[in-house]
């Protein structure tokens, strides 16, 4: 019976490994037989929990929602245009999928994943800040990992560099930086032990050096939902919502092109001359999202099937700004609102809509706050990122999507109370 427990702790550990060595190395481009690291640690994961469920002698199961979902977009991607790279993505956004939930599944304990997301932000934040520290010293060769196979794109913002941490940019640790500030904001009553203050001041920090828009405002974000969720007396929510405003203010204050910048990418959709360096991120959200507006005028309503963005692209990019502008996010349209929008058409995307208002008042009824949080979550991560197998957004849509939302029998108040 030890033996067997002390076996059920080692896969425990190598499958939480394997998770985590997936959080780093998202933005890896270093590529091994064909294959790059986080492709190469999904297979392992996916291995690993075959083999301990084999061993458990458990049965490994998907959820109907699930199968559901596969087949339709196999179904939707058989009708439009398709290749062999597309049916490769297919293969392994499936397995990525299947990993993902699995693993969850064999971890059952969602504080574990707050731990995780915690402490990798911990670690990012360092890195992050000796990138701005070493930049501001003339050192900023020695952090640069596109030599290691990173993909960086340092940009140089009132003077600084964005810092990065080991992502190719600052909108990419949004995700990471929204969690840990999640769970820190619940630490007191989740009594987090691995929770501290330094750790909290450190991805605080960071957050601030990412120099990002994404970044500022989904803090701004869950802290407002951390305050209507949680403080329960409506002055103090008054309250917190108040020095929150002031927090963003400031920053627009401090960063005077704060504002500017987000009228400028508002504008681009029709003009795209004005763009700069720094707007490039902007150009490649509004570029992609005119060519899925143009692809529903040509009447594809139901989308073209799964990858096929990138086939499309050329043809529409062309006929929307000529051969003036550069190929942005060509494959993963930068957003995922606008590659389903794109890929499955407004079918798709009116449906998508739907499951999360019904999730969303579903949890709600169910007074299930984790449940909203990691529906919040997906949707702020799925804005600076078009990919379908992004480990955080997975992760996030099991929890919002497919797992199910439990009747929560704490007594939290959702709606303000009176004032004490």
């Amino acid at each position: 019976m030890l033996i067997k427990k002390d076996i059920n702790s080692i896969f425990h550990f190598l499958i939480c490994s394997l998770y985590i060595v997936l959080l780093f190395s998202m933005d890896v481009g270093i590529l091994i037989f064909g294959l790059r690291i986080y492709q190469w640690a999904t297979l392992a994961l996916c291995a690993l929990l075959v083999l301990k469920n084999i061993y458990m002698k458990k049965t490994l199961y998907l959820p109907l929602s699930i199968i559901i979902l596969f087949i339709y977009m196999v179904f939707i991607t058989v009708l439009g245009k398709w290749d062999s790279d597309s049916i490769s993505s297919f293969a392994f956004f499936t397995i990525t999928m299947v990993s993902i939930l699995w693993f969850i599944q064999d971890v059952n304990d969602i504080n574990v994943l707050y731990k995780i997301f915690y402490n990798v932000a911990v670690f990012e934040g360092v890195i992050g800040i000796i990138q701005f520290v070493a930049f501001v010293l003339g050192y900023a060769h020695l952090v640069d990992f596109s030599a290691q196979g990173f993909y960086q794109q340092f940009t140089i913002r009132h003077g600084f560099i964005t810092a990065l941490g080991l992502y190719t940019e600052p909108a990419h640790a949004a995700p990471l930086i929204i969690w840990a500030v999640w769970t820190f904001l619940i630490s007191k009553e989740k009594k987090f032990k691995f929770v501290k203050k330094y750790k909290t001041a450190i991805i605080l920090i960071f957050a601030v050096l990412t120099q990002s828009t994404v970044v500022y405002v989904s803090v701004f974000l869950i802290f407002c939902l951390y305050v209507f969720l949680y403080q329960r007396v409506f002055m103090k929510k008054v309250q917190y919502l108040v020095l929150g405003v002031c927090g963003i203010v400031l920053l627009m204050l401090i960063d005077s092109d704060f504002v500017m910048g987000a009228l400028n990418r508002f504008k681009m959709f029709e003009n795209v001359s004005t763009t700069t360096m720094n707007d490039l991120s902007a150009l490649a959200i509004v570029s992609n999202l005119r060519i899925a507006i143009e692809k529903l005028k040509d009447g594809y309503i139901f989308g073209t099937g799964f990858d096929s963005h990138r086939i499309y692209y050329d043809q529409y990019i062309r006929e929307i700004y000529g051969t003036i502008i550069m190929a942005i996010n060509k494959n993963d349209c930068a957003t995922l609102y606008t590659r389903i929008f794109s890929e499955f058409g407004i079918v798709g995307f009116v449906a998508f809509v739907i499951a999360s208002a019904k999730r969303f008042f579903t949890a709600i009824k169910r007074k299930n706050l984790e449940a909203i949080i990691l529906l919040f979550l997906f949707m702020v991560v799925i804005i600076r990122t078009g990919s379908y197998v992004n480990i955080i957004s997975i992760t996030a849509f099991m929890y919002a999507f497919i797992l199910p939302i439990k009747e929560n029998t704490e007594k939290v108040a959702l709606i303000s109370e009176e004032s004490e």
